[in-house]
């Protein structure tokens, strides 16, 4: 440690406080720059003080002893945590010990039960990195979650069973990639977002990828006194993206998606699998017939390209509308009673691997010749509805949907 005469000190301080950097400091005084450091510390000097006026300091006392962290206060004024520190101490307040030195036992202990440190810093309200850097510092292995996530990227590299041609084309439909910069780097970005329903259909989807660990979220939002969930399964990896976009599902795809070229499957069988994954996500099976009885009639949306294609595929003539006041580039086919019966057979017999309502509703109208009662077709939707629901309620009590009636599920 340098040691300096009283004269030179006050030097230090003069310099200091005519606001000369440290570095220029060491070189006037010829001494070391943690030595200029160790000197304003010692006489409390702060540049950023001088920069508050007295009420402002009187103000930061008062928050402090409200109870206000130095870090909170620090954001509130747009200044360092040791100036308010700094300020403190000029002041006379004891600075209280941090969250983290408080709570750092129950800390550890609740990161030795497998508590993840974004959890245990949320509860206690502390630095992550802090708690980190203290973890290490004892010697215990810190493990990133983040880095713990993995599945399979190359699940896509070749398109060889029902399962990838299916989720493609449900991705085709329902997901979308994007490229996002972050800290000047390009993040490859890959989401599937559904109605809270259908949370248990991302579930499959992550079980496709095989993902260790879980990337299903669901949440709720409040609309005009109605309660509305969503979910959302999400991954980041360029080489999925890549192998996404390269197939035609790109950025922005609204407008301008395009079917896959056949050779990618391999066999032609496997393009009534995608068909099937499209229609799950982007098609509609609803019903006419009489007042009474119901029969199936399908509609799906998308760009002409994509129709067009699933038209000649699935050998099924279609009535085709601009489904987009807004643009001409999005179409909507409907197909009548017969045709629709010929297309729902094609795409879901003896399949493995669909969305449960739209599957369930096709049983129905199956089992009942494909006319099926109005009371029927009612009692069969609400029960396809109420098991969606129920499902939720299990797995997120948190998202609790109203009047799910778990009698009428046997």
């Amino acid at each position: 440690m340098q040691k300096i005469s009283n004269d030179l000190e006050n030097k230090i301080i003069d310099l200091y406080n005519q606001g000369y950097k440290i570095k220029d400091i060491s070189k006037i005084c010829k001494v070391h720059p943690t030595t200029v450091s160790r000197v304003a510390n010692r006489n409390s000097l702060c540049r950023e003080c001088s920069k508050l006026i007295l009420s402002e300091k009187i103000n930061i006392c008062k928050l402090y002893n409200l109870g206000k962290t130095c870090s909170d206060i620090a954001k509130l004024y747009n200044v360092s945590r040791n100036t308010i520190s700094t300020i403190l101490h000029n002041n006379n307040i004891n600075i209280r010990k941090s969250n983290l030195d408080t709570y750092f036992e129950e800390a550890v202990q609740m990161y030795s039960n497998g508590y993840s440190l974004t959890q245990i810093s949320n509860k206690y309200k502390f630095s992550r990195s802090n708690f980190s850097i203290r973890l290490k510092k004892l010697g215990i292995p810190v493990i990133n979650t983040q880095n713990m996530l993995k599945f399979n990227e190359h699940i896509f590299d070749i398109i060889d069973t029902e399962e990838k041609a299916y989720w493609l084309g449900f991705i085709f439909a329902d997901g979308y990639i994007a490229s996002i910069p972050k800290n000047g780097k390009p993040h490859y970005n890959f989401e599937v977002s559904l109605k809270g329903s259908d949370v248990e259909h991302l579930y499959k989807l992550q079980k496709f990828f095989q993902v260790t660990g879980n990337r299903v979220k669901i949440s709720s939002i409040i609309c005009n006194n109605k309660q509305y969930f969503r979910c959302r399964f999400a991954l980041t990896n360029k080489h999925l993206w890549e192998t996404l976009n390269s197939y035609g599902c790109t950025p922005k795809k609204s407008l301008t998606l395009k079917f896959p070229n056949e050779n990618i499957f391999k066999s032609k069988d496997l393009i009534r699998h995608f068909i099937r994954g499209y229609f799950d996500g982007d098609g509609c099976l609803s019903y006419g017939g009489s007042k009474n009885i119901f029969k199936p009639r399908c509609c799906i949306v998308g760009t002409k390209n994509i129709l067009q294609n699933i038209e000649v595929y699935s050998n099924t003539s279609w009535t085709w509308y601009v489904a987009n006041k807004t643009s001409d580039l999005i179409f909507d086919i409907k197909s009548n009673i017969n045709n629709s019966i010929k297309f729902l057979q094609w795409i879901y017999e003896n399949s493995t691997i669909y969305l449960n309502r739209k599957y369930y509703r096709y049983l129905c109208f199956k089992n009942h010749n494909f006319a099926v009662s109005k009371s029927d077709f009612r009692d069969n939707d609400r029960v396809i509805s109420e098991k969606a629901k129920l499902y939720v309620q299990n797995n997120y009590p948190n998202f609790v949907y109203k009047h799910v009636n778990p009698e009428i599920i046997k």
